[in-house]
């Protein structure tokens, strides 16, 4: 027989005590209610099981809960129906985001659906209840819709669940659409995600399948991030899903190489293009169809003649060696062109505008910025100039990215650098003057690794994530000529002066 179970909303111990006697006798509880009535059907025990002494603890129940019930005006309820099947979201539920949870975390519920659409949510509808695992949660075509300008909020969330299987939900104008977090081994099939922050975020969640998904009008599509090598974003699996008029639609933010490991093939679509993300891939070229290009582990790739946009990075190289970046237009992604522990690779007539960050070169070893990048690359129309191995020479004043790898004694001066992963980049350089140049919105205003006995003077750096910034394994590298004439200036503070000692 069918149930139609009310969640009732009663003091703990009240609704522990009903819910428990209700649970243990199989009893089934209908109610038809206004202010001054409730009519109660029973159901679930046959006539003959039914206990005399039953009807005491009922009446309590039925009393307490119908006075609630008057003074609230609703209850919440689902169906229990044959074979773990059960549905939420009923025409006469007040709440059906409540419901639906309760629903989800009923053990004799494994496959939910949802009866109907959810409009103007203020807060996150389906969320991580205990028993939620290994449940599937279709929404049938119905709508899950939220209000945007309610932050942090998400139509679906999964802290830490396994298991699940989300299907057929289309879901809107949440901060998050579906929200992983540290949830692993999880399916999201043909779901819908529109008009959000995120569409689709997974934090540390490994090994998930996203099948058939459609995201539009979102600022961020699918979004992929760890910063945890504890708990990395690896091994998805990614199919079919469609990207369509995002301001970034496919985008990933790792803390180690293992979070790059993912499978993602072609069949993915960003604005009607293909991603082509590869793997451990040799001598190979990327088709002109491209919307995406992310090589990871690869050797020898060419990409040349693209056009690409509106992702988190234009062209990602990531543990990729001697491969060629040539004549590809680089725009609107919140990074242009981006190498990271990738060294030796050539980059011929790229342009790059537009991009929050155009040009981004970051490495854990001197080897890594070693490059073959000339003046025919440009950010935001001004030529790249990329010097490795040069001596005795001076950066002409047009440039829009300086790095200086291997050199001595060149003079970067009067410049003014923005828009980059670095605004002036010093790896493995001495004896090098950088005077009176002004950088501002990178990532890292001035970056000196591994170098010594450089020198400079009033520079002002503002506006950057981290405006000065010294690293390196010895001390020596941490010798350099830096007076207070150089100005910082951090977001929303007044000037102060940049003081750097250093005691040779």
């Amino acid at each position: 027989m069918n149930k139609y179970r009310k969640c009732l909303k009663l003091p703990s111990k009240i609704s522990e005590y009903c819910t428990k006697f209700f649970k243990k006798q199989n009893i089934g509880i209908t109610f038809k209610h206004t202010l001054l009535m409730m009519n109660v059907k029973i159901s679930g025990t046959k006539a003959s099981e039914f206990k005399p002494h039953w009807i005491k603890k009922i009446f309590y129940c039925l009393l307490i809960s119908g006075f609630i019930l008057g003074l609230s005006g609703g209850v919440i309820g689902y169906n229990i129906l044959d074979g773990g099947v059960c549905e939420c979201g009923l025409n006469n539920s007040e709440d059906a985001c409540v419901d639906c949870n309760s629903t989800l975390n009923d053990a004799q519920c494994t496959n939910v659906f949802l009866n109907k659409s959810i409009t103007n949510y203020n807060e996150t509808c389906i969320y991580d209840y205990g028993n939620f695992n290994n449940k599937i949660f279709d929404c049938k075509g119905n709508t899950i819709s939220g209000n945007i300008s309610a932050e942090d909020i998400s139509g679906i969330y999964l802290f830490e669940q396994s298991g699940n299987t989300i299907k057929n939900c289309v879901i809107q104008n949440f901060d998050y659409g579906i929200n992983l977090y540290s949830a692993s081994g999880n399916t999201l099939l043909n779901n819908t995600l529109n008009s959000g922050t995120y569409g689709i975020y997974m934090y540390t969640s490994a090994d998930n399948n996203l099948t058939g998904n459609t995201l539009n009008m979102n600022l961020y599509g699918i979004y992929l991030e760890s910063i945890s090598i504890v708990k990395p974003s690896s091994n998805n699996l990614l199919r079919n899903n469609s990207m369509n008029n995002n301001t970034y639609n496919f985008n990933m933010d790792g803390y180690d190489i293992s979070d790059y490991y993912q499978d993602i093939d072609t069949s993915n679509m960003v604005d009607g293009k293909p991603v082509y993300y590869l793997t451990d891939t040799t001598n190979a070229e990327i088709p002109g169809d491209a919307g995406f290009v992310g090589l990871i582990s690869c050797d020898n790739i060419t990409v040349k003649d693209l056009n690409l946009s509106k992702n988190f990075y234009g062209i990602l190289l990531m543990n990729t060696t001697n491969s060629k970046i040539i004549n590809n237009t680089v725009h609107s992604n919140e990074m242009g062109i981006y190498l990271e522990n990738s060294p030796e690779n050539k980059l011929v007539n790229n342009t790059m505008k537009g991009n929050t960050f155009n040009f981004n070169v970051l490495g854990s070893d001197v080897l890594h910025y070693q490059q073959d990048i000339d003046t025919s690359n440009t950010v935001e129309g001004k030529p790249i100039y990329y010097r490795t191995y040069n001596y005795s020479a001076e950066i002409p004043p047009d440039a829009g990215f300086v790095g200086l790898v291997s050199c001595k004694n060149i003079t970067v001066e009067n410049l003014n650098l923005s828009k980059n992963s670095q605004g002036i980049l010093i790896v493995n350089t001495t004896n090098s003057s950088i005077f009176n140049n002004t950088v501002h919105s990178n990532i890292f205003g001035i970056f000196i690794y591994s170098s010594e006995d450089n020198e400079m003077r009033n520079n002002t750096m503002f506006n950057n994530l981290y405006n000065f910034n010294v690293v390196g394994s010895e001390v020596s590298y941490y010798h350099h000529d830096v007076d207070t004439t150089n100005m910082k200036i951090p977001l929303l503070s007044e000037v102060v002066a940049l003081t750097y000692i250093t005691n040779k």
